[in-house]
């Protein structure tokens, strides 16, 4: 059996939609191949700075990824890409490493970002050390056929892949009935998720709505700058996962992402699978993977623009939520079950030679 090398965050490490994603496409490869895994540890509470517990977590997975390629052959080496410098930078270190120790390896790099050609076009050092991580890539696998066609100018389109993220629940629906309108946050805390924004919007709504928050908290300033907005209508919570997140979906009417930027978050497929609209940022390549003309997308420069999308959604009449409800599960069952994923992943890695 082919072995592959993974290197990257998963749970219950990290719960974030990358972590979900590689643990995804890490179940389906386990069944065609021997799958070792060196976990990275991101730190959540610093996860835009560089500190000494980040270099000494880089240093321990590199001497765990030596070791591993000292004692085994491996056919594949599976990684995910950060849209960083430092994390451009790490990613070239561990091919480089792979490389050396076992040449005949294939290179995979996962993109699980919205922002991949913008970051290669901000700064000569980004498009250099992109550059350099090219020439040690066998296949790189992107989110977007907007993404590949842009890369395609810059590198040979042979090396490019694309495939959608997809989450493993079964899709279903619950009729709501709650006396408030009912919406809800999930996603760690972190500014540029649009935290803020979202508060600050929801504080100067004088209707009879809610909204409820769950994530994990990054830091004690934004922290206590959340907390700050704890009201009657506004809720703050703690992180919630599996059975309890989509339970909290079922009894919302409405999601809310007002990220400044993604690739297509897990959030909005979860969303999708019990049929609960939501409200997001027209950012990434959102708007690529919802159905045509979903009315509730708005553009994050435009001033007001997520105030007036919640008024609204909240204009909308029964049945013009219900027509929403219905696309958005057709979407799911055409686009994000497993089955369907798992044949594209397979094509990647099984259909490789």
């Amino acid at each position: 059996m082919k072995k592959i090398l993974f290197f990257g965050e998963l749970p219950p490490n990290s719960v974030n939609g990358i972590a979900m994603s590689n643990s995804i496409n890490l179940k389906i490869l386990k069944k065609n191949f021997e799958v070792l895994t060196v976990v990275e540890n991101a730190v959540l509470q610093q996860h835009s700075k560089i500190t000494l517990i980040k270099l000494y977590n880089n240093i321990y997975t590199i001497i765990k990824t030596v070791k591993l390629l000292v004692k085994f052959k491996f056919d594949y080496y599976y990684m995910v890409y950060s849209n960083s410098f430092f994390g451009a930078f790490k990613a070239l270190i561990y091919l480089f490493i792979v490389k050396l120790f076992n040449p005949r390896c294939t290179n995979i790099v996962h993109v699980h970002r919205g922002d991949l050609i913008p970051f290669i076009n901000r700064s000569y050092k980004n498009y250099f050390i992109f550059n350099l991580v090219e020439k040690y890539t066998n296949k790189f696998i992107l989110l977007s056929k907007c993404d590949l066609l842009e890369l395609a100018n810059k590198i040979s389109p042979e090396k490019l892949y694309v495939l959608k993220n997809c989450i493993d629940k079964e899709p279903s629906y619950i009729k709501k009935n709650n006396k408030k309108k009912k919406f809800i946050y999930l996603s760690n805390y972190i500014l540029e998720k649009g935290i803020i924004d979202l508060l600050e919007a929801f504080s100067q709504i004088n209707e009879n709505i809610e909204l409820e928050c769950y994530g994990d908290f990054t830091d004690i300033e934004l922290k206590n700058k959340i907390k700050s907005f704890q009201s009657e209508n506004i809720n703050i919570n703690g992180p919630i996962f599996g059975d309890e997140k989509f339970t909290k979906l079922h009894q919302s009417d409405c999601l809310i992402l007002p990220s400044y930027n993604e690739g297509m978050p897990l959030v909005l497929i979860e969303a999708m699978s019990t049929g609960t609209p939501f409200i997001s940022s027209n950012v990434g390549f959102i708007e690529e993977n919802v159905y045509k003309n979903y009315p509730l997308l708005y553009n994050r420069f435009s001033e007001n623009a997520l105030t007036s999308k919640i008024f609204e959604f909240l204009n909308f009449k029964s049945f013009e939520v219900k027509n929403i409800s219905e696309k958005l599960l057709e979407y799911y069952n055409q686009e994000f079950l497993t089955i369907a994923h798992e044949k594209e992943l397979n094509k990647i890695f099984i259909n490789e030679s």
